[in-house]
């Protein structure tokens, strides 16, 4: 995930991206779209 928002601030500036979650976390269990939003939130904060 850190990939693919780095790859993006390749070509905007920094304050322009906003890092969101797919809308298909609502078919997922809470366990499981819990655990993709920990991964979300960690890959913004080391970009």
């Amino acid at each position: 995930m850190t990939g693919r928002i780095n790859g993006a601030l390749e070509h905007i500036d920094r304050d322009r991206p906003v890092i969101a979650p797919d809308c298909g976390l609502g078919f997922l269990s809470e366990e499981l779209a819990t655990a993709k939003l920990g991964v979300m939130c960690q890959a913004a904060a080391q970009c």
